[in-house]
Parts: structure tokens; sequence; C-alpha cells
């Protein structure tokens, strides 16, 4: 079984958010942020530059008790199913994450976050 890369990190997107517990949320590409963008919720984080909500540029760094779950892809050395729960995470296995772990193609890992400002 690979070995997890503990420090390394990637820049995402993400939105911000002050009705829930974590305050990031949906994270991924650019456009993946922007497809999952509401208006429904409070307007808390909104772009100077267009007066639309806000999306932030982030760091998710993979540490031993970071507060976020992720799924760090082995083979192309990414990080995808973010969320803030490891259930959350789980779901997104049909036969659990042991199984994919098992097939030596990822590791399911703790990630800290770090806010880069709004894009």
């Amino acid at each position: 079984m690979k070995d997890i890369p503990f420090g390394r990190s990637w820049e995402m997107f993400c939105q911000k958010r002050d009705d829930h517990r974590f305050p990031f949320d949906h994270f991924g590409s650019r456009l993946y942020v922007k497809m999952c963008l509401t208006d429904t919720r409070p307007r808390i984080d909104v772009s100077p530059a267009t007066g639309w909500r806000a999306i932030h540029k982030v760091r998710l760094t993979i540490t031993e008790d970071g507060p976020l779950w992720g799924w760090w892809d082995a083979k192309h050395d990414d990080i995808s199913m973010v969320y803030w729960s490891k259930l959350l995470n789980e779901m997104c296995f049909t036969y659990g994450s042991r199984v994919e772990e098992e097939r030596d193609r990822g590791r399911v890992v703790r990630l800290n976050v770090d806010d880069l400002g709004i894009e």
C-alpha cells in the first residue's frame, strides 16, 4: 500500500459560508464551485468586483489531524471528495473506501485548509 504523502498540498477553489459548522464548502475547480454557488444562502461573502458570491482560492494540505476528510488518488496524485465529515467522504464509495485502499488506488486522508483569499 502506498504511503500517504504528509505535507503535500494542492491549490483549489471553494465557497465560504456562515450557515454551517465548517466555513468552506464545494472544493474543486473554479467551474465546479461556480456551478455549486447558490443565492439562497446568506450573502456573507460577496466579491467586490462582480457583486456575486465570492470564490475563494485555498490550499489543502495532508496532515494527520486536519478538520477535513478527502480522497488522495495515488495514481494521479490528486485530491477529491473533500468534506468536513468522514461519513460524508465514505458515502462517495459504493463498497466503502477500504476496498479502494486495498486495491492501492489511494487513501482517505485528513486535510488542513488555508484561505488564500478571494479569487
